[in-house]
């Protein structure tokens, strides 16, 4: 026969109390921050037994210091999504506590919660970062499809090509054919060429708007 099965753990709750103020209920948490520095980064684990008091108050102090250090950098970027995820299930945990009673000292006080804080801000530094990058490489011609219109903000000899609305006065050509590799070669006697090579390499082949090669 097979062995029943067991019932849910509950909250790994401590015997000797909170570390901080020796109060009671206690529960052993790992609470973390992380701060991105461009190319490095690094995270800090807490781990102690805490009453809801105390565990809130480093709760609330790690992920306001994560919401504006988190960020910088391409592995912080979305590694500090995964820290912040972290530390709500740690926060749902030691919601669920009892008020702390019978310690050693007065516990510790929560403060404000992150969101009436001025480093939750930093919440919006992702989305500035997206929109920036939006706004710097929206319009660059690997963003080029066939049917698009461009603009060359360059010179013949250095071209600077970017995508434009084609009702707009400095729509140049419109984007008759795409290769996926900068080294093919457009019909010299129908269309003028743009192409980037490197790994995501392509060639547009242009022609001038109102002479389109039907």
């Amino acid at each position: 026969m097979s062995a029943p099965l067991s019932e849910p753990a509950g909250p790994e709750l401590a015997v000797d109390g909170c570390q901080i103020c020796g109060a009671q209920p206690a529960l052993r948490t790992t609470v973390r921050a992380h701060q991105g520095f461009v190319l490095l980064m690094r995270t800090f684990k807490n781990r102690q037994t805490l009453c809801r008091n105390c565990g809130i108050a480093l709760h609330r102090e790690m992920t306001a210091r994560t919401l504006y250090q988190g960020w910088w950098g391409p592995a912080s970027f979305f590694y500090t999504f995964v820290v912040l995820v972290l530390n709500l299930v740690q926060r749902i945990r030691l919601g669920r506590l009892a008020p702390p009673a019978g310690g050693v000292r007065p516990p510790a006080n929560p403060g404000r919660p992150v969101v009436r804080r001025v480093e939750a801000l930093g919440v919006l530094l992702p989305f500035a970062i997206v929109g920036v990058l939006a706004y710097a490489f929206g319009d660059a011609a690997s963003t080029a499809e066939v049917g698009s219109c461009v603009h060359n903000k360059g010179s013949e000899m250095f071209p600077n090509v970017v995508v434009v609305d084609c009702s707009s006065a400095e729509a140049d050509y419109r984007v008759a054919e795409r290769h996926d590799s900068g080294y093919a070669h457009c019909d010299q006697s129908r269309y003028a060429e743009y192409s980037e090579t490197g790994r995501r390499g392509f060639t547009l082949c242009l022609a001038p708007l109102g002479e389109e090669a039907p």
